[in-house]
């Protein structure tokens, strides 16, 4: 449990400091927990 508050004390301290410098990207991510893709398609969406 001290972990995750260290974890999102560091998160929370780090946010307002990027926050001052203007960027042009959005980055998001996202993980697929339907395990709707298989090994297959997973392989041939890593390699591109």
């Amino acid at each position: 449990m001290i972990r995750i508050g260290l974890v999102a004390l560091a998160f929370l301290t780090a946010v307002p400091a990027a926050a001052k410098t203007p960027v042009d990207l959005l980055l998001a991510l996202a993980v697929d927990v339907s395990r709707s893709v298989d090994n297959e398609e997973a392989r041939l969406q890593r390699q591109g």
